[in-house]
């Protein structure tokens, strides 16, 4: 990788804990690190729906006693993209590195920032995600019984990690793991998938070409690569099976490079 390309790549590695285990689940605390600097965030966020359960506490160790004093997440939701914003330079690839990461985090932080019409910042013009379980699965196979992060962070260091179901704790664990020789970040890298980012004009012009073109698209279309858009999720209409059964309206826009 060049100066410049590294100059112009942030990773930040991040953490969520949800009232749930499903893709409709509130974010209730979120922690972060930029990979390089260690620069952090970390806050907890009151859900619409209170209480939490006690199964969610039990695993996590948030209470409704804690939250009840928290900012709800449309504050919360906010802070962190301008955190996210801070770390950016004009024109960077943001790699967000998560623990299954692709089938939820993701998804759940995408789609809880576009009910508050934020998502990733101008400056950020490419978002990346490296889903850390995907790469345990390749480079630690037969080599563990399974491939939870405490798991592969005891593999790796002789011990589980001393919190754990904690954001924060979650993301420090992950962060030595990244950081390990074991995990061999830099070619971990090259198969992180492409969340593209897609501001004004270029959406339009996007949606005009899905709509027009859906069929020819489809075998392109991924079913979790979604777009992220300057202040929101596009819930444009497009005439393909992406489409809400309830509302018939896209609540996200799926497409890889390969269609732009």
């Amino acid at each position: 990788m060049t100066e410049t390309a590294c100059a112009s790549r942030v990773v930040v590695i991040f953490d969520l804990e949800t009232t749930g285990l499903h893709s409709t689940s509130e974010i209730i605390s979120l922690a972060a690190v930029e990979e390089s600097s260690g620069k952090s965030f970390y806050r907890d966020a009151r859900p619409r729906r209170m209480p939490i359960s006690k199964r969610i506490t039990q695993i996590t160790g948030i209470t409704n006693a804690r939250l009840s004093t928290k900012p709800p997440w449309s504050v919360i939701g906010r802070l962190f993209w301008d955190w996210i914003a801070g770390l950016c330079t004009e024109r960077s690839t943001l790699v967000l590195v998560g623990h299954n990461a692709r089938k939820f985090d993701v998804p759940v932080l995408l789609r809880c920032s576009a009910e508050l019409k934020r998502t990733a910042p101008v400056s950020v013009r490419s978002l990346l995600v490296l889903d850390t379980l995907a790469v345990s699965r390749r480079r630690f196979a037969g080599r563990v019984a399974n491939h939870k992060q405490a798991t592969i962070y005891a593999h790796i260091f002789g011990s589980e990690p001393a919190l754990q179901h904690n954001a924060m704790g979650d993301v420090d664990a992950l962060r030595q793991i990244v950081k390990s020789d074991a995990f061999q970040f830099e070619d971990a890298q090259r198969g992180a998938y492409d969340a593209s980012v897609v501001h004004g004009e270029e959406l339009r012009k996007c949606v005009a070409v899905l709509r027009a073109r859906a069929e020819s698209f489809r075998e392109f279309l991924q079913p979790h690569i979604p777009v992220v858009v300057d202040t929101v999720i596009s819930t444009e209409t497009v005439p393909s099976q992406r489409t809400c059964h309830q509302c018939k309206r896209v609540h996200s826009v799926y497409f890889t490079h390969a269609c732009v």
